[in-house]
């Protein structure tokens, strides 16, 4: 079955939870744009096979926590854009990329599930840099971020901004609610600059393979105040990567594997 495109565009008085049934694969460009009096939760199943562009461009009003995977490769452009009222977003291992503005004022968003392996945008060379096509731009209430293995690689969400600073990408729009990040184990490298000057984050989990720690990682999460305990498989712990970290707590063991 295939929901066409535009089929539901802007029809703003329907009302209640909107479930996709099993049997639908297909759903096209704009099918429900607009739909902001859907005041239920979103439920998509794992036979889905393509969602299309800006498929549910502000629907406000839908709430709750959303799966994305099974079949899908992709989340493509500003498929959840405006979709204020999710409170967590779930991205399946299936996910390689996010297209931009995917996510793009989801500013009630406050947990995400990602794979590390997953891309998405971090902004637009094409208009001089500026983030407006980041795919979580203004996702400003992220308060956890768990990080699962995908495909084994790690997706460096980085970029030099036009005007020489950087874009940080998810970690970016979370970085004043931001306490909690969790490394599924597996996870063997965590990327440059990944959490710099969170200063609100408390909590890190980091995976037992753990290989490397990149530059500036966790540059300035003043807030952290765990003990941290590295694994044994750590090699490379790359410059400023705890710089500032002045609420680390407990006694650190330094691995023997550590090289750099």
């Amino acid at each position: 079955l295939v929901i066409g495109h535009y089929a539901f565009y802007h029809c703003s008085s329907l009302q209640g939870d909107l479930r996709i049934t099993d049997n639908v694969e297909t759903i096209g460009n704009y099918a429900f744009w607009g739909c902001s009096g859907l005041t239920g939760t979103l439920s998509l199943t794992d036979k889905i096979e393509k969602i299309g562009s800006n498929a549910f461009q502000g629907c406000s009003g839908l709430t709750g926590n959303v799966k994305i995977g099974g079949n899908l490769t992709k989340i493509e452009d500003s498929t959840f854009y405006g979709c204020s009222g999710l409170e967590g977003i779930e991205i399946g291992e299936t996910i390689e990329t996010i297209g931009p503005q995917a996510f793009y004022y989801c500013t009630g968003i406050k947990k995400v599930k990602i794979p590390i392996s997953t891309e998405y945008y971090i902004d637009d060379q094409t208009t001089m840099g500026y983030p407006e096509r980041m795919s979580f731009n203004y996702c400003s209430s992220i308060e956890e971020i768990e990080y699962t293995k995908g495909t084994g690689k790690t997706f460096y969400p980085l970029d030099l901004f036009y005007a020489g600073t950087y874009r940080q990408g998810l970690a970016e729009s979370a970085h004043e609610s931001l306490k909690k990040v969790i490394f599924e184990d597996g996870i063997k490298e965590i990327p440059y600059y990944a959490f710099e000057n969170c200063s609100n984050l408390e909590t890190v989990k980091l995976p037992e393979v753990l290989e490397k720690i990149g530059r500036n990682a966790f540059y300035g999460c003043s807030s952290w105040n765990d003990e941290i305990e590295l694994p044994n498989t750590i090699e490379e712990i790359e410059d400023s990567a705890f710089y500032e970290c002045t609420s680390l707590t407990g006694n650190f063991v330094l691995p023997e594997n550590v090289k750099t």
